[in-house]
């Protein structure tokens, strides 16, 4: 193992950690070169130093150059969010004429913008995105629940193996989770669950099968 001696000199010289910085630390040195022995004596450094001269006047160019650019994309960006701003105000002033002189959706059609008579269709429900099965201790009987972050009624069915039209048939309750019991222990089932709510029901989600323990 190399150990560095004490007495090795180690120049200080930061990278720096803004652009100013380093302008500054290149003009600091090139004031002070023409009286360094150092710069005057020593070819490589001298070299070294002038290399740098250009460098500073880059960055502080380029520098200067893309502050500019900066603002007049920062302007840009403002102009464009007020124009959009405007475009709505617009939009909005075109649907209350259409709306209070067109009669038919045929009218505004001839525009080519789509129209609706009436109230917008009820959206609709979204099923739950699948069923939990938890077997538990108990022969005959386990937990289904629906797995959906709404909270409500839902409704739940249970079907033998295979499953057609008619064979399912409808758990008691009404929450997501359910008890199903009265099947014999071994017996292969099939569950799904669906949202309710005073508009209607949801499709029923994908079944999943879970053999009666």
């Amino acid at each position: 193992m190399v150990r560095a001696r004490r007495n090795t000199l180690h120049v200080l010289l930061a990278e720096g950690r803004t652009d100013k910085e380093r302008i500054d630390t290149v003009l600091g040195i090139l004031q002070m070169a023409p009286q360094s022995a150092l710069y005057l004596q020593n070819p490589q450094i001298h070299a070294a130093i002038d290399a740098m001269s250009p460098l500073a006047t880059a960055l502080k160019t380029k520098g200067e150059a893309a502050n500019g650019l900066q603002l007049q994309l920062d302007a840009l960006r403002e102009d464009i969010n007020g124009t959009r701003i405007k475009y709505g105000r617009a939009l909005g002033i075109l649907r209350s004429n259409l709306e209070a002189a067109a009669t038919t959706v045929a009218d505004v059609a001839t525009l080519g913008i789509v129209a609706r008579l009436g109230a917008p269709p009820v959206p609709a429900l979204t099923p739950p995105t699948g069923v939990k099965i938890v077997l538990g201790k108990k022969h005959g009987q386990f937990t289904a629940t629906a797995v959906s972050p709404l909270k409500g009624v839902f409704g739940a069915q249970v079907s033998p193996d295979p499953v057609g039209p008619a064979t399912w048939v409808d758990v008691t309750g009404t929450g997501k989770r359910r008890v199903v019991s009265g099947h014999p222990t071994g017996t292969l089932l099939w569950v799904r669950f669906r949202r309710v709510t005073g508009k209607g029901a949801s499709d029923w989600c994908a079944p999943v099968p879970v053999t009666v323990p």
